[in-house]
């Protein structure tokens, strides 16, 4: 399992043709590692980590993929990830991930209390949010893009890194989150392909987002 991909941008404004055009033909030739682009409304850059060169084909599609969110998303900043498993040559995905039929409630609530606790650590007049909720509303874990968390057990991962964009789960003054849960939180709903890909405990948990 390996790969991540986190790109931002700064102001809304719609992507114009060009730009597209631009990162499509990019694109189709030899894959490179970085993109930018700069128009009067906002700037916005992809980085892929050199570690991608081995697997042409994961760095191909994440490049591919991200041009194209870059040149037509609008406003904030925008989290993306992907994990890659190098023996198939293929996403690993929440589907894939974890057992079919899996509960996943117990994750989505472990999800939404550490989400509340790096709300309250921000500000701590800043209101509870729930599952299902109002105007802010806890996102599934199924449905958030997440990312390996480094385990103190070498080769191993200890847990999931969440990637949660600023608007998702309040005001866009509040930032972005990430947000990191032990392997505690899912270890029982984690498919028999993957499990031994995890292992003790991540080397941070909680809200991990770099600070400015």
């Amino acid at each position: 399992l390996a790969a991540r991909i986190a790109v931002s941008a700064c102001q809304r404004r719609e992507a114009d043709a060009d730009a597209k055009q631009t990162g499509a033909q990019a694109a189709s030739a030899e894959t490179p590692l970085t993109y930018e682009s700069k128009t009067p409304f906002a700037e916005v850059k992809l980085t892929l980590p050199e570690t991608i060169k081995d697997q042409p084909q994961l760095a191909s599609r994440l490049y591919r993929e991200g041009v194209d969110e870059l040149t037509t998303f609008n406003e904030g900043s925008l989290y993306g990830a992907m994990l890659w498993d190098k023996a198939l040559a293929r996403p690993v995905r929440a589907d894939t991930l974890f057992a079919p039929g899996a509960d996943m409630a117990r994750l989505d609530q472990a999800l939404c209390t550490a989400i509340n606790a790096a709300k309250k650590a921000r500000d701590p007049a800043a209101p509870a949010i729930r599952l299902n909720g109002g105007d802010w509303s806890c996102p599934k874990a199924a449905a958030t893009p997440f990312a390996l968390a480094p385990s103190a057990t070498p080769d191993k991962a200890g847990g999931l890194m969440f990637l949660i964009g600023p608007y998702m789960v309040g005001p866009y003054a509040e930032g972005p989150y990430r947000i990191v849960l032990p392997l505690s939180a899912f270890q029982t709903l984690l498919g028999p392909e993957y499990a031994d890909q995890f292992a003790g405990q991540p080397t941070r948990v909680g809200d991990v987002t770099p600070q400015a």
